[in-house]
Formats: C-alpha cells, sequence, structure tokens
C-alpha cells in the first residue's frame, strides 16, 4: 500500500474528485476494505512524525489551520472522519474509525522511521534564538535573536496546541514595557519583580520561578494574573481553580506554557511538593488510557502563578523558589470597569509585548558574555534578568539584590507561619543557643510557647522531623540546626553571627 512509502507524509498531488474515485474503485474491485481506505485518506497529512518519548503526531489542516495532532487523540479522529464524510458524504462507524487508526499507527510504526522531532508548548530554541508560537491559523512565530526579533510567516516548526491555548497578537514595534505600568498596581520594587517574572516566563527552560501575588480582597490579585497570562500563554481558561490530586496538576502542565491558580487559602504538602517538582521540572506516570501495563509519562515543567488572600509559602521550598507580590487594595477612582480595563489592554497589549521582545533580545545579546557576582539559589532565572536590568531602570547588581531582599522576606513569612520556627527564634532571643536531648527540646520550647501564648504540641520522638521540614526557614533567618545521633542523639540549635 502507498502508506508505505519511504517518504511518509508526503501527500500525492491528486484532486479531491480523483481520490475519491481511486478509493471507490479499488474498493470495487476488492483491493483494499474500509480500513485500508482510510489509511489511503490519511495520506492527505502533510507529515507524520514521532516526539523523543515515541508518540506519533501527523499536521493536518484542522479547524482553518495546519495544527499538530497526535494520532490517539480525538482530534485525528475527528479529522478522519471529517475527511472521509468530505469525500463520500456519509459517516463511518466509530469502531470502524478506530480499526483505521490503530492499523495507521501500527504500520507508521513498524514499517517506516518516522523522524523523530522536538514538540514544543509556545516557546522553542535556545539561549542564542528562540521561536514564539503566536498560536495563529497562519502558524506566525516570532524569532528573536541577540538584539532584534522578526516575524517568521507560516512556518513549519512543530508546536503542540492544547484546545484551551489562544493566540497572542502580532507585536507592533513602537514602545516599550513601561506603557504596562498602566494597567498594574505594583510599584518600586515590585514592578520590577512583576516584569522579571514575565520574561522568566520566556526562558527556554527551567528552573522557573514561582509567583505569589498576594493581597486583600479588592486588590486585583486575579486581574494581574490574568495580566501575566495575555503577555505570555493565553488560554480560555486564564486563571483556575487549583486541582484536586496531582495528576490533574501534571495534566494541566502538559496542555499549557504557565499556570495560573486562583484564590489559594491552604496547601497541604503533597500538592506544594508537586508545585516545586513542576517549577523545577519533572515527570508523571500514569497508566496510559487507565490499561494496566502501558505507561504513559507526563513531563512538565512551567512558570506558576498563586494568587490568594492567606500566606501560600509557608513551606520552605516554596519560600525559596518564589517571588512574593503583595497588591494594595484599589479604590474609588482608580477603579475600572472590566470591559474599559481590557478594551484598553487589548488596544496596547501588541505594544507591550513587542517592548516584553525587545528586553529579551537584549538578554540574549548578554547572557553568554554575562557572570554573576554570586551563586544565588535560583541562578538561571537571576542571570536572565540581570543580562537586562539597566533596561528595567537598575544599576549593575540592582536586581539581584531586589530579588535576594524578596526570597528573605518570604522566608521571614514562612517564619511566622510555622508556630515551632517561632517558638525557637523566641527562645534563642533570650538564650542565644540550645544543646541536648530532643525530650529537653521540647520541654523548653513548651516554656516559651506557653510565656507567648503559642500553641506547640509536638512530640519528642516527632520533633526531628519537624525540624528537618522547617531547618531551611531557620537558616535564612540566622538560626543553624544540627543533630547528632552519636550517644544521646544531641540536637543542637544556635544564632548565627549574622543574626
Amino acid at each position: 500500500m502507498s502508506i508505505n512509502k519511504k517518504s511518509i507524509g508526503k501527500v500525492k498531488k491528486k484532486s479531491q474528485t480523483s481520490q475519491k474515485e481511486y478509493i471507490e474503485d479499488r474498493m470495487e474491485q476488492k483491493e483494499i476494505n474500509v480500513t485500508q481506505a482510510l489509511l489511503e485518506i490519511a495520506q492527505k497529512a502533510e507529515e507524520f512524525y514521532q516526539t523523543h518519548d515515541g508518540e506519533i503526531y501527523a499536521t493536518v489542516l484542522f479547524e482553518g489551520g495546519f495544527q499538530d495532532i497526535n494520532i490517539d487523540s480525538k482530534n485525528f479522529s475527528d479529522w478522519i472522519r471529517g475527511s472521509w464524510y468530505q469525500l463520500f458524504n456519509k459517516d463511518l462507524n466509530k469502531n470502524v474509525i478506530d480499526e483505521g487508526i490503530n492499523t495507521l499507527r501500527a504500520t507508521l510504526r513498524f514499517n517506516n522511521k518516522l523522524p523523530i522531532k522536538s514538540l514544543n508548548t509556545r516557546i522553542a530554541g535556545n539561549l542564542k534564538e528562540l521561536y514564539i508560537d503566536l498560536c495563529n491559523k497562519q502558524r506566525d512565530v516570532v524569532q528573536i535573536t541577540p538584539g532584534n526579533w522578526t516575524i517568521l510567516r507560516n512556518t513549519e516548526m512543530k508546536f503542540l496546541r492544547g484546545k484551551s491555548m489562544q493566540e497572542l497578537p502580532i507585536p507592533v514595534k513602537g514602545n516599550n514595557i513601561e506603557l504596562l505600568k498602566k494597567y498594574v498596581t505594583c510599584k518600586g520594587t515590585d514592578w520590577i519583580l512583576f516584569v522579571a517574572f514575565i520574561l522568566g516566563c520566556y526562558m527556554p527552560a527551567g528552573p522557573f520561578p514561582i509567583l505569589i501575588i498576594q493581597g486583600l480582597q479588592g486588590s486585583g490579585k486575579s486581574l494581574h494574573s490574568r495580566i501575566i497570562k495575555r503577555l505570555t500563554d493565553p488560554t480560555r481558561n486564564e486563571v483556575m481553580t487549583f486541582p484536586r490530586n496531582e495528576r490533574e496538576i501534571y495534566i494541566v502542565a502538559n496542555k499549557s506554557r504557565v499556570l495560573a491558580f486562583d484564590n489559594i487559602s491552604e496547601l497541604n504538602n503533597n500538592l506544594a511538593d508537586t508545585l516545586c517538582k513542576i517549577a523545577t521540572g519533572s515527570s508523571f506516570v500514569a497508566k496510559k488510557n487507565y490499561t494496566d501495563s502501558e505507561e504513559h509519562v507526563i513531563e512538565a515543567c512551567n512558570p506558576l502563578i498563586l494568587n490568594g488572600i492567606d500566606t501560600i509559602a509557608k513551606r520552605s521550598d516554596l519560600a525559596d523558589r518564589s517571588i512574593i507580590i503583595n497588591l494594595p487594595k484599589i479604590i474609588g477612582a482608580k477603579r475600572r470597569s472590566e470591559q474599559e480595563f481590557w478594551s484598553s489592554f487589548e488596544e496596547d497589549r501588541p505594544y507591550i509585548l513587542a517592548g516584553i521582545f525587545d528586553l529579551i533580545s537584549e538578554i540574549l545579546k548578554n547572557y553568554s558574555s554575562f557572570k554573576l557576582s554570586t551563586s544565588p539559589r535560583m541562578r538561571d532565572f537571576t542571570k536572565w534578568i540581570t543580562a537586562c536590568e539597566h533596561l528595567l531602570g537598575l544599576k549593575k547588581g540592582g536586581f539581584s539584590a531586589i530579588y535576594s531582599y524578596n526570597q528573605k522576606e518570604a522566608y521571614r513569612d514562612a517564619l511566622e507561619q510555622s508556630s515551632l520556627a517561632t517558638v525557637i527564634e523566641k527562645y534563642l532571643r533570650i538564650n542565644k543557643s540550645f544543646k541536648g536531648t530532643a525530650t529537653t527540646l521540647v520541654k523548653e520550647l513548651k516554656k516559651q510557647a506557653f510565656k507567648e501564648n503559642i500553641e506547640f504540641d509536638i512530640k519528642p520522638n516527632k520533633i526531628k522531623d519537624q525540624l528537618s521540614r522547617i531547618e531551611a526557614i531557620l537558616n535564612a533567618n540566622g538560626i543553624e540546626y544540627n543533630y547528632d545521633r552519636q550517644k544521646e542523639r544531641i540536637h543542637q540549635l544556635w544564632l548565627t553571627a549574622q543574626k
């Protein structure tokens, strides 16, 4: 059959009518059956290829534009069904279509050498050149190189487009990032951090920072999350309710570039762990299509936005990866109607986007020759922003200082949210250090907690685990902890010189 030809995906130059007659004639002669006819129709695809994890994709004309579709997806099934109906003006049974796709998959996998290609979500490239998928039907891509950017028309680059993904507008040169100040309320260093996070969303690879937007009701937390989404990775559901479990988070992360979760009040340890892993880069293994044998690996590495009224980064690992911005409440004449606000923003969005790309082109120009004088926790992100800090009105090292202070404040907030850390700090302010067994430590801390009217109920056999969880918070606040298993298993706590 023609599907087995080496140049898989390069379709014969036949009109629709001739293809219909060709298939009908072969079916009448009983040379092919319906399944084989579907394989013939599949040749309408521009190309078949496989990703690095072995998933097979087809580049097809679908819903008004070319898209890259997994052949195991409903979209590909719909494309096959629609192509059949377009030729023969009648539908096919789902089981027949499924059989045809199963045969196509087997034929492609075992009878052809499919090219392996990278399939990216919204952004592709490296530190020398970046490609931003505008996600429009014309397949336009913004190419950013050192010191410049341009628009490539109708490219053949491979980008994954989830159902909820929306277009970025065609950027228009002639303005800068300052235009964004019309729409956000954060000022001073928080403004710098807000822009820095947006630029960080365009890094070619992680780890990515986690942006936590906090503020009272009416401060525009969701609005600021939506602004970032529309400037980086617009989707139909711009801000989402937080998923129920780890698997749901990975599924969402696999279909978007930037994830924004709304109105978070509490994160349990497992979900906080998951967020940290996704910001750094991790994977989730599940049974494919709920089978018992075949595994499906979901890989994710995404920038994250969390917003809420309460303190969100209560754990040290979350605080360590986070940028925390506190918004002032929007009052009185500063409030605008939703329609007025977004209408104005959409007019300016192409110019703001161009300002963002100007900054990224400057980053690419300076990044390779730039060296940080220190080694901060989020080193790649810090270097990324520092490479353009002069265009943000900062002196050399200015961003690193702002970011470092923000992280220290995050750790201070985390300490205040931990009753154990708070009691330890207050105890050491008076006693400077502690050395002794778990039983003695708990006894001393209970006394301190009683004086401070702080609820404290930790058993001696649990104190080591609890201290291990908050050790990074303690360290960031000038407190050192050591555990010696020799003999009596001694715990030590003391203030560092910097404290």
